[in-house]
Formats: structure tokens, sequence, C-alpha cells
């Protein structure tokens, strides 16, 4: 089931990417993607709470983890996604991401939270190399008749660095006896004050109709980011970052088929075999999962 849950982790995280290049491209501006989604993801979780009658613990050691895993796993990477997605290939930005394992195991072997055997190690480093390969061969080429600018790609190596320490931080400072629903209700719910009440502050209330100009996409990115953002808490919580981490590397087919079929990204044989790596490194880290440990000791 723990494999499964990566999988759907994976397409969830890609089909966002692509929507929000999808919203970038129909004209609405980022803070409103940002903004907007955020408060439907909030509404949802209200919702879901209402109905399961499962409710935020609001001490104040959990909403500072509402806060810093908010702002570190969704506020902060959110943004920069939505600047970023409009400007390069889906499939380049989605390798691009899927750096977070690597990131996330360097963040785990620093801070001692976590412990992997030699063979896990070397099949995230396969991954890694091979999302090196694919996001330079495709940022390479052509996205809408231009050339795609590298200060993109680098603008967006900032994302992975922004989960893989939110990962670490959510694995390791997770409240006691608090449901993962709960955690992303107070989450969503935190952030959506945060962000309405920073557009009335910066007077960008003028910008909020271009969502209109969208909103099966809007609310498409409020659903999958709602989805994705409780299958993520609830795998970080019971199986720790390292493993959570990998669902990056699953979304890279996906993220092939809809950059190759919706926005006509390049996908040359350089990236095909690049991605059969992803998919030997993916077994390889899978396989020695049992290496990995808890914070406290026990073994998984």
């Amino acid at each position: 089931m723990k494999y499964l849950s990566i999988l759907v982790l994976g397409v969830l995280w890609s089909s966002r990417i692509a929507a929000i290049k999808l919203a970038g491209n129909s004209g609405i501006p980022a803070n409103v993607t940002v903004t907007f989604s955020v408060v439907g993801i909030a509404i949802i979780y209200f919702c879901v709470a209402f109905c399961l009658r499962i409710w935020p613990v609001y001490s104040w050691v959990a909403i500072r983890f509402y806060v810093v895993s908010g702002a570190l796993g969704f506020v902060f990477p959110f943004s920069l996604e939505a600047l970023v997605a409009p400007n390069i290939p889906v499939f380049s930005f989605v390798v691009i991401i899927s750096s977070i394992p690597i990131m996330t195991m360097i963040a785990t072997s620093l801070f001692g939270t976590e412990v992997m055997s030699p063979f896990q190690r070397l099949g995230i480093v396969i991954g890694f190399i091979a999302s090196v390969i694919i996001a330079w061969d495709s940022s390479g080429g052509l996205s809408n008749g231009q050339a795609v600018n590298k200060l993109w790609v680098v603008a967006a190596i900032g994302v992975p660095c922004l989960y893989a320490l939110n990962t670490l931080y959510v694995a390791s400072y997770w409240p006691k006896s608090v449901e993962a629903i709960a955690v992303a209700q107070a989450q969503s719910t935190i952030i959506a004050f945060m962000l309405v009440f920073g557009s009335l502050m910066t007077n960008q209330l003028h910008d909020w109709h271009f969502a209109w100009q969208n909103v099966p996409i809007i609310v498409f990115i409020a659903i999958s980011e709602a989805l994705a953002l409780v299958v993520f808490l609830q795998i970080t919580r019971r199986f720790g970052a390292n493993f959570v981490s990998l669902s990056n590397y699953v979304a890279i087919g996906f993220a092939a088929v809809l950059g190759y079929a919706i926005f006509n990204d390049p996908l040359t044989w350089t990236s095909t075999i690049a991605a059969l790596f992803l998919a030997i490194a993916i077994r390889m880290s899978v396989h020695s999962q049992g290496a990995i440990r808890e914070v406290d000791g026990r073994e998984r």
C-alpha cells in the first residue's frame, strides 16, 4: 500500500505542475493562482474536517508546526512554481523537482535523522544524475518557438530545496496526536488567511478578476494539491522523509506524457534513456527501504 501511495503522490504532483503551467499560459498572474488555489484547498479541508469531525490542535507547538511547514512546503515553493512553470517545459520542471530525493538524502544525513544503506544512496544518486541529464537536454530545446532561458532552470532549483527542507521538518517535528487531515486543514486555513491579508495590504485585489479566465484550472489545482498534501503528510509521518521523496522520481514518467501530449515539450532519445535509469533508481531505492530508521531508532 505504501508503494501505491508514492505512485499516487507522484501523479498528483506532476498533474499540478501541468495545471499551473496552463494557468500561466492562460494569462492568470502567479499571485492570483496561488491565492485562489490555497483558498480553495482551505475550503476543501474545512468541509472534510467538518464531515469527519477531525479538527486541528491549536497549541503553540502545533501552530508553529503548521506555519513553518506551510511556508516551507506550500507557500514559498508553490509561489515559485507558479512563476517558473509557464517559462520552462513541464517535463524539465518536474525533473528538476525530482532532485528532492538527493537533497533530502543530504539533509537527513547531515542532521542524522535517518540511516540509509549504500545501495539506497546509490539509487538516489543515479536518479539525480538521470534527472540532471533530462533537465539539461529538454531545457536546451524550444518551448513555443522560444529558447528556454537557463535562468528559469536555475530558479526552478529553489523549489526542490524548499520541499526537501519541509520534508525533513515534517518528519522530525510532527506534533503528537494530530491526524494528517487536521494538519492539512490547519495549514491551508492559516496560509489562506495570510495570502488574502497580504493581497489586501499590497493592493493586489485588482488582479483577482484574472481567476475567472480559467476557473476549471484553478479548481483542478486546488483539488490535486489538496489530495497531494494529505497523501504527502501521511507518507512522511509513517515512512520518513527519504521514502516520500521518491514520489518525485515516480512523477517523471507521467510528466513526460503530459509535457509531450499537451504542451509539445521536447522529448529526445537522451531523455527517454535517462528516464529508464530513473526507473532503475526507484527500484534500487525502494528495495533498500528496510535500511531506513526512524529518529527514535526503530527500523521500518
